[in-house]
């Protein structure tokens, strides 16, 4: 059946569609930053990226429409894809390399918004419901959030104080007009000042 069909997503107002849009595209500019950081890195400190996050071919949908798909329909609260983004920059201090391709992000942020979901959301997504809407099967979903953990040592819990500095980042970062300004070493020296 059609993603559209179930009745959490029926049930969304367009106000709460709306925030779940916006919610998600400050997500996808924050973790495009990291990509950006990761290419900055020198050359001596790259390794290939952990194999289960990367994707052999470009999906047929842009990185910027599949995380529109999922902020539409994904029942997520704003503070969902803060925390989604607080492992997601955790994921990149273990290994920046992850975040070289940007095919990988497809799966970092679908692994990402499904930990975060199951540790803020009272009613956590249905798989079947998420892995379609992400174009993985359950089993790969499943794999890639057990993989995700454990390359973060499974250090899932979010403090306040790191909410306050990740939600701070992901501002910076949209406050940012062009996303490609991002590159400018005075942008990524006043990121750091936030974070």
């Amino acid at each position: 059946g059609d993603v559209s069909s179930n009745i959490l997503v029926d049930s969304l107002t367009m106000a709460d569609r709306l925030e779940s849009i916006e919610a998600s595209t400050r997500l996808l500019y924050f973790v495009q930053s990291l990509h950006n950081e990761a290419s900055r890195i020198d050359d001596s400190f790259k390794r290939p990226a952990i194999v289960l996050f990367s994707l052999d071919m470009t999906p047929d949908i842009s990185l910027e429409d599949f995380v529109r798909r999922l902020g539409t329909y994904l029942p997520c609260h704003e503070a969902t894809f803060v925390v989604a983004g607080e492992l997601s920059f955790r994921l990149f201090h273990v290994d920046p390399s992850i975040f070289l391709m940007r095919n990988n992000l497809y799966k970092v942020l679908a692994a990402a918004i499904t930990l975060a979901t199951k540790l803020l959301e009272d009613c956590p997504i249905d798989y079947s419901l998420f892995s379609r809407c992400c174009g993985f099967t359950k089993l790969e979903m499943s794999a890639l959030e057990r993989h995700f953990c454990e390359c973060i040592n499974y250090n899932l819990f979010v403090s306040p104080e790191d909410f306050k500095v990740t939600n701070a980042a992901i501002d910076f970062v949209m406050e940012v007009d062009d996303i490609e300004m991002l590159k400018d070493e005075e942008y990524y020296m006043n990121a750091e000042m936030v974070y």
